[in-house]
């Protein structure tokens, strides 16, 4: 389903990420050896990852970026988990106690009938997500991570 600014102006939604970085594409999942949500499940991308549907709750605009809570959403041992940064700035899902922080999306193509979404992704403070050697996604890394969306059923 192609995803318009009327999705995010509507409020919260489900999607599943695809990475379309040149060299560094796939989808978003969790490192497969990570524990149940014990702790973290480190998030990468491609073959070697555990998919996730994500919940992206709507907080608002504002400078030219749209905020949004994220967290993993529908069935699986990750369901509720939020998306946060670990001590070395990989990015990771955290177990639901975890003190959430929004994140913003930013848009990187003009949105309309027939075109996907692309965006960037970045902590409220401005940090960009970008892509280690390793697939894994980790704040400050290079290149810059571009994401796409395909919608999902709650």
């Amino acid at each position: 389903m192609d995803v318009s600014m009327n999705t995010f102006a509507a409020g919260s939604f489900y999607a599943q990420l695809e990475c379309i970085t040149p060299g560094h594409t796939g989808i978003v999942g969790v490192a497969e050896n990570a524990t149940v949500p014990t702790q973290r499940g480190q998030l990468v991308i491609g073959e070697t990852s555990a998919r996730v549907v994500f919940f992206f709750d709507y907080k608002g605009q504002a400078q030219g970026r749209i905020h949004f809570r994220i967290r993993a959403a529908l069935k699986g041992s990750w369901r509720g988990a939020t998306l946060g940064v670990s001590g070395d700035g990989s990015l990771s899902l955290n177990t639901p106690e975890y003190e959430a922080d929004d994140w913003g999306i930013v848009p990187l193509n003009a949105w309309g009938t027939g075109s996907k979404l692309e965006f960037s992704l970045q902590t409220r403070q401005g940090r960009q997500v970008g892509l280690h050697s390793e697939r894994r996604l980790a704040l400050g890394a290079e290149p810059v991570g571009v994401f796409r969306p395909t919608l999902r059923r709650g």
